[in-house]
């Protein structure tokens, strides 16, 4: 996906954010628009990944345990809507900034299309003599050490220790 196509899709989403800002953190339409959202998002370049990561940190519920209630009710759900309302704002960001890197293209009538400017010619590197590798060269192998003979540092004693003065 172009990020131009993100950004259209992430106006959409904050539209439905507005929708759902009724509703629960556990109700179905809460969560495909979640779903879908972080799916929007995983597309997006990696200099992104902050708004990505603040829009992930998000609980949308309260996690706190509420002595005496034994359900949370709708209209405690402060939580949810301080939640959503963090997301807007942080898919308001994402979208803002893909605008303002747009480059706006303009064009004078007065200027000549393809002027005196000419394309740079690409010129073939001369190639040096000494990197010129042959076949046999190529397909050489290293010669195999034989596994029985140990090398000098694996023999004897432990390279680490000191010896032990003599007197």
């Amino acid at each position: 996906m172009e990020i131009t196509e993100i950004a259209d899709n992430l106006k959409t989403k904050m539209k439905e954010a507005d929708k759902i800002s009724g509703l629960s953190s556990r109700h179905f339409r809460f969560k495909n628009w979640h779903a879908t959202t972080l799916n929007l998002m995983r597309n997006l370049p990696s200099n992104y990944l902050p708004e990505v990561t603040d829009f992930k940190k998000l609980a949308f519920e309260d996690t706190k345990f509420h002595r005496g209630k034994k359900f949370f009710s709708q209209t405690d759900d402060t939580k949810y809507r301080e939640d959503l309302g963090s997301a807007v704002t942080i898919l308001k960001k994402i979208v803002d900034s893909d605008i303002a890197k747009k480059p706006k293209i303009s064009i004078d009538k007065t200027s000549k299309v393809g002027g005196d400017k000419k394309p740079p010619v690409k010129r073939p590197l001369p190639k040096k003599q000494g990197d010129i590798i042959t076949a046999s060269v190529k397909n050489a192998r290293r010669p195999k050490t034989s596994k029985s003979a140990g090398s000098p540092s694996k023999t004897g004693r432990a390279s680490g220790r000191k010896k032990k003065p003599v007197k």
